[in-house]
């Protein structure tokens, strides 16, 4: 506070001016910034992050960092970048399984016109996470079952 006093009078005004120290939030991750007089603070809660402005992450980066430390098994959250922009993702296991839309068996008609057939496949996670969580990876697999009568796959005698 700043004082200023009248000359003459026994008496001095304080002028108070608050600084915005949220404006624009210092929280990153989507911290909720709140503020008093003289300091920020972040509540980083449901972030999946801490620290005084949610930057350190709480998250182990890999399914492979969790059984170094002896989790066999259970639901652990992914941040596959560390503080990076990527949220956090749930995972089931020390191998981390992307589920896609297509896990059923699906039956495919022959087609007169058409001599292939080609299938989409949505992933459970967003395109950067699945990017993120390839690039971080040692090894990576993708299942596919293909159960045929009088049929052949593409190339193959």
């Amino acid at each position: 506070m700043n004082p200023t006093c009248l000359k003459g009078l026994n008496q001095c005004l304080f002028s108070a001016s608050l600084s915005l120290r949220c404006s624009p939030s210092r929280c990153e991750h989507g911290g909720r910034c709140s503020q008093s007089w003289a300091v920020f603070h972040c509540n980083c809660s449901d972030s999946g992050y801490s620290g005084a402005t949610c930057h350190s992450p709480v998250f182990e980066q890999s399914c492979e960092a969790y059984k170094h430390n002896g989790n066999t098994s259970g639901h652990f959250y992914i941040d596959v970048d560390g503080s990076g922009p990527i949220k956090p993702q749930l995972e089931e296991n020390t191998w981390m399984l992307i589920q896609h839309n297509n896990s059923e068996l699906t039956r495919v008609r022959p087609s007169p016109e058409v001599n292939q057939h080609s299938v989409h496949f949505d992933y459970s996670t967003e395109e950067e996470q699945l990017l993120a969580a390839i690039s971080q990876s040692e090894y990576c697999e993708q299942d596919l079952s293909y159960h045929c009568r009088k049929s052949r796959l593409l190339n193959t005698p």
